[in-house]
């Protein structure tokens, strides 16, 4: 996450983390009529129900990773540094414990809790109020590895060591009561209780379970496995006399207990140790989990006793090496596990997993087109230092059918002229879907149809006389294609960027580089193509002019990825120096700048710019940052390096509050408006037919009663001071304020109280300037006048009309009659003209300008 300040990108969630080395944990809600399983990841947990492993919660966020779970009906218990976390409806915590040192192991008892820290003591609280119950240290003679409660001892707990002894406890009472001696030196690794009373199963570090009746004090019989120590085991719950055990290999042995022998083995179930297994009680099913980050259910054959996977929920293991949004809310990723899976960023069910490449190594590059991936394979794949590229189809979610590999590969004597084995370096997909685009160690580039995956050419420097000579002399680090395929470029490692004409496959123009070229990212809809140097400076190239038109430096250390926005505007950096950058190409500068903590080794955005997705160095998990510009966060803190000086803001847009209603006249020969809503002028000669509309079409009728809840006392009351108030006649002849405020007020003090009327107001003022309603032609005379000055000034442009428009509406017949009027009425009209023509003129210039630096040459 970010360290400092208000930034463009914010961190939101993280996707693809399901499970950890920490085991996991089974309870009921609270009502008891649905199972759920609790996982650990980091530094926080998730909920999920185990009718189809779906992803109920998340917890708080813990200051560091969890070390260990536990779980009652009713709380959540984590270890957390030296801190046990009580959680309530788990999500919030209710409380914290604290240890002397690192919790190792949880164990909840009735009431109280149990906690065993790295310093061997072992303390209870009681649960509700958090007071400590008892603490007993032991010593380094024995080393405790884990604890449990035997069904039906009550006050009593048994505890494993690594020295291979156990001990029985009351806790009640502070007493040790027995002590169990199983083998020297095996180590106690994990402890569970059996279906039957007395008898618990105990597994060692040898590989052995020994099943132990606390009771008669005896060993009833053991089993070994071969598959290393017994990392955990669980007694199905059911009417099977079944023990599964789960190895450090990743492999669950299912033993039947009856027979005494070895049943089924699943080899290979987790790509690491099995951090638990554990039964749901009643049913043939038992759930594992690793920090391959899978949870795994299996189901149990009643015959053969072998157990088939029934469903599972499982990311990438180990770091992602591409991410690359799909669309709005579906990311594709691809992980050095030669997985390729798609995640939704808003609900967690819909993830799905494409498939693996069997025997090919890691995807480290794709490009897709979803024109046509309903037909054919829209994916194209370029894997780690391989010869091939695959493709693959996200619509069917499944490997594609085609491998594209050249015959000048499959020649001897051409591998043997190379300096090194060609591998696949770049891929494109054109806009139309059906042609894609390679690009190899040795220069080549090749053409091939996605839909047959036959070869349909090369782009290659052509020799009179001899063979043609590939695309480019070194490695191709960047292949793209323009959203018409009419010109494809190239990338080399040559220091050239070459610009092909797709349909004749010829050179059209070559641009060299001072710097070596490491990647590039093209922008179809713009035509530009960015390009990322060995010197940490990112250049953007336009397609049409073959020319620098941008160039970024601001990068301490390798640019490890970029993308562009989806129109354009923004260009998108990471580098190894652990920095994301936000370059503006209009302003030409970098708006926002962020470190995050690991290294980004790839990013995308999504095509409405609401989500990044980052992959970091060594993590599995993408991380989804949501995009603050679009809630009207305008202004960012720029962070630097630790040589530079501290941080800088950067405003994209003014928008202070207080100049929000500034309304000054730029220049005098400009329209300004008055910045009054559009309700208050628009239809102001439209009010007798707005009106009539809003007539009621029933007469309101008087009610005779009034109901029973209304207080007529009240009422009454308000009657009464309606009489006091003075009531003011109308006087014949008098004028009207507005006529009275147009004889003595000023230009701007009149055009500032028009501003105040509403349509009604401004329509009776207006009005009372007639003859009939105690106005004067000279009253109306100078109302034009005032509207004549106010039009010469270029300011309330949009008022102004409108008021003239509706007092011509008003008052046609008696203008007509008045000399004086009708003069100042035909200045009006040509000053009218004069401004219209000004305004044509202008606009036409501004779209002329516009229109010549949309298509000129730069």
């Amino acid at each position: 996450m970010s360290k400092a300040g208000k930034h463009m990108f914010e961190k939101f969630k993280e996707l693809g983390l399901y499970s950890s080395d920490v085991g996991h944990v089974l309870t009921t809600n609270i009502r008891g009529t649905e199972n759920l399983l609790i996982s650990a990841v980091r530094n926080v947990f998730y909920v999920f129900g185990c009718a189809r492993l779906t992803k109920y919660s998340m917890s708080q966020v813990h200051p560091s990773d969890i070390q260990c779970l536990a779980a009652s009906q009713k709380y959540i218990f984590t270890g957390c540094e030296n801190v046990v976390r009580v959680f309530r409806n788990k999500q919030h915590v209710a409380r914290e414990l604290h240890c002397e040192a690192e919790v190792k192991c949880i164990l909840p008892f009735g009431d109280h809790v149990i906690a065993v820290d790295a310093s061997n003591n072992l303390k209870i609280w009681l649960v509700e109020t958090g007071t400590e119950f008892l603490h007993i240290p032991f010593g380094k003679e024995f080393d405790i590895t884990c604890v449990i409660h035997p069904r039906t001892y009550k006050n009593k707990i048994v505890i494993g060591s690594s020295q291979g002894k156990l001990q029985l406890w009351n806790i009640n009472k502070n007493r040790l009561l027995h002590e169990y001696t199983l083998t020297d030196g095996e180590g106690v690794t994990c402890m569970e209780q059996s279906t039957t009373m007395d008898i618990i199963g105990v597994g060692t570090e040898a590989g052995t379970v020994s099943l132990l009746n606390l009771r008669t004090t005896k060993v009833i019989f053991e089993l070994k496995q071969d598959f290393g120590p017994v990392r955990s085991m669980a007694f199905m719950l059911n009417n099977l006399p079944l023990l599964v055990t789960a190895t450090s290999l990743g492999h669950i042995c299912v033993w039947h207990l009856e027979d005494r022998t070895l049943k089924s083995v699943h080899k290979e179930a987790h790509k690491c140790p099995v951090a638990a297994v554990t039964a749901i009680h009643g049913q043939h099913v038992f759930v594992s989990n690793s920090s391959d980050n899978s949870i795994k259910m299996w189901l149990v054959d009643e015959n053969n006793f072998s157990a088939s996977l029934l469903r599972d929920r499982s990311g990438h293991f180990g770091s992602l090496s591409k991410v690359k949004f799909y669309d709005d809310e579906k990311v594709l990723s691809a992980g050095l596990d030669s997985t390729v899976r798609l995640y939704s960023c808003m609900h967690e069910n819909r993830n799905k997993s494409l498939g693996k490449a069997n025997v090919m190594p890691p995807i480290v590059d794709f490009k897709f087109e979803k024109a046509r991936e309903r037909h054919w394979d829209g994916m194209i794949a370029v894997h780690q230092n391989h010869l091939l590229a695959t493709t693959w189809n996200v619509t069917h979610a499944r490997i594609g059918s085609h491998k594209f590999l050249h015959d000048r590969f499959r020649d001897k004597k051409v591998l043997n002229k190379l300096k090194s084995s060609p591998i696949v370096s770049a891929a494109e997909v054109t806009s139309c879907g059906n042609f894609s685009l390679v690009g190899y160690s040795s220069g080549n580039v090749d053409v091939y149809n996605m839909q047959s995956g036959i070869y349909r050419g090369s782009l290659e420097m052509r020799k009179k006389g001899g063979d043609n000579l590939p695309a480019h002399s070194a490695s191709v680090v960047g292949v793209g294609m323009d959203s018409l395929n009419q010109i494809a470029v190239t990338v080399g490692e040559d220091k050239r960027i070459k610009f092909w004409s797709f349909k004749t496959r010829q050179l059209k123009a070559c641009l060299k580089l001072e710097q070596l070229p490491l990647r590039a990212k093209l922008h179809r809809n713009s035509s530009m193509l960015a390009v990322v140097l060995q010197n940490f400076v990112v250049i953007v190239v336009d397609l049409d002019t073959q020319k620098v038109v941008r160039k970024f430096s601001g990068h301490s250390g390798a640019v490890t990825d970029l993308v562009w926005s989806h129109d354009g505007i923004m260009l998108i950096t990471a580098g190894s120096d652990c920095f994301v950058r936000v370059w503006d190409l209009s302003l030409s500068c970098m708006v926002d700048s962020f470190s995050v903590e690991s290294p980004v080794n790839s990013l995308s955005l999504s095509p409405n710019s609401a989500l990044l997705a980052t992959a970091h160095v060594g993590s599995s998990s993408i991380s989804l940052w949501s995009n603050s510009s679009l809630y009207g966060l305008t202004t960012y803190q720029l962070e630097f390096d630790e040589d530079d000086e501290g941080f800088s803001e950067v405003t994209l847009f003014d928008r202070d509050d207080s100049k929000k209603g500034s309304k000054e006249q730029l220049e005098s020969n400009l329209l300004t408006q008055s910045g009054l809503p559009s309700s208050r002028w628009v239809n102001l000669s439209e009010l007798d037919t707005i009106r009539q509309r809003n007539k009621p079409t029933q007469k309101v009728q008087k009610v005779t009663l009034a109901p029973f809840f209304l207080n007529m006392a009240d009422a009454n009351a308000e009657k009464d001071e309606n009489k006091k108030e003075e009531v003011i006649p109308f006087r014949l002849f008098e004028l009207s304020p507005f006529a009275r405020g147009l004889e003595t007020k000023t230009q701007e003090e009149m055009t500032e109280h028009m501003k105040t009327l509403g349509p009604s107001a401004t329509d009776v003022g207006l009005r009372s300037l007639s003859v009939d309603c105690g106005g004067s032609s000279d009253l109306m005379r100078k109302f034009l006048v005032f509207l004549r000055d106010g039009m010469a000034t270029r300011k309330n442009f949009e008022i102004i009309q409108a008021y003239l428009h509706l007092f011509l509406k008003l008052h046609t017949e008696e203008i007509a009659k008045s000399t004086e009027c009708v003069e100042v009425l035909q200045e009006i009209s040509s000053l009218n003209n004069v401004i219209r023509e000004e305004f044509t003129c202008m606009l036409d210039q501004s779209l002329t300008c516009s229109k010549f630096i949309k298509t000129s040459l730069i």
